[in-house]
């Protein structure tokens, strides 16, 4: 019994995502297991990459930017490009909001605690016509 409500469970999550990403607009693509370049950036400052040679020159490996442009349409879709040097347990996500001019992509980044630095590097494929916006929160901070 417990397994069926499980698999149930899960199937409703899945559901509901594909339904939700199908919405937004933006996509993470997939970068697992692949080599980039250096991480020096600032999350506050992503690359913004329109075109196939853009984007192998911001990576840094001619693989990594074959398998990241497969995965985009560049007629329809940039990519943004977030690297930096960070705490290996700072936090990056996308959600998006609906706007009077559309879909906003909000990024945001939560800082770690931890004191090991570490690279890190999200790319998103998002609509060329999407309007984007990024917020760090410090946690712990006065307000």
């Amino acid at each position: 019994m417990r397994v069926r409500i499980t698999i149930a469970s899960l199937m409703v999550l899945l559901a509901v995502a594909t339904a939700w990403a199908g919405q937004l607009g933006v996509r993470v693509l997939n970068t697992e297991s692949l080599q980039f370049g250096d991480a020096r950036g600032r999350v506050e400052a992503p690359m913004v990459i329109t075109d196939p040679d853009s984007l192998a020159e911001a990576v840094g490996n001619r693989e990594t930017a074959d398998n990241v442009n497969s995965q985009v349409d560049f007629a329809k879709e940039n990519v943004l490009y977030f690297k930096w040097f960070g705490s290996g347990e700072d936090r990056f996500q996308a959600y998006t909001t609906q706007t009077d001019q559309g879909i906003q992509v909000n990024f945001v980044m939560t800082p770690g605690m931890s004191l090991e630095l570490r690279p890190h590097h999200h790319l998103f494929a998002v609509p060329k016509d999407t309007s984007w916006r990024i917020d760090v929160i410090l946690t712990g901070a006065d307000k």
